[in-house]
């Protein structure tokens, strides 16, 4: 009888496709974190924008992204401690220079 390792060998691909995919660059941090916010997943979604901020801190778009992420699941009007730490969470990320520029138009 001779031995065969296709048996072994089709088990492990399909227990690959279980491991969570783990990027390890800035734009596919991004990707997972898009794809992630589109099926409502804001948690993951969390952990890949503020990865791609560590990779990458000066790209903006991994900041304004969690930002909205942050921005989607607070609740306007509701004073809970959680929901105004979103709030809080979502400002920090907007980068200093927009903040500015809001601050000034508000005022004019």
């Amino acid at each position: 009888m001779k031995f065969s390792w296709r048996w072994l060998v089709g088990p492990s691909f399909l227990f690959l496709a279980f491991i969570p995919a783990r990027a390890q660059s800035y734009d596919s941090e991004l990707k997972l974190g898009v794809d992630a916010y589109k099926n409502s997943h804001y948690e993951q979604a969390i952990q890949h924008f503020r990865k791609a901020t560590e990779l990458d801190p000066s790209q903006p778009k991994a900041h304004l992204y969690l930002a909205t992420t942050y921005g989607s699941q607070y609740i306007p009007g509701v004073e809970s401690p959680d929901n105004l730490h979103l709030a809080e969470q979502a400002i920090e990320q907007v980068p200093a220079r927009a903040r500015l520029r809001c601050r000034v138009r508000a005022e004019a």
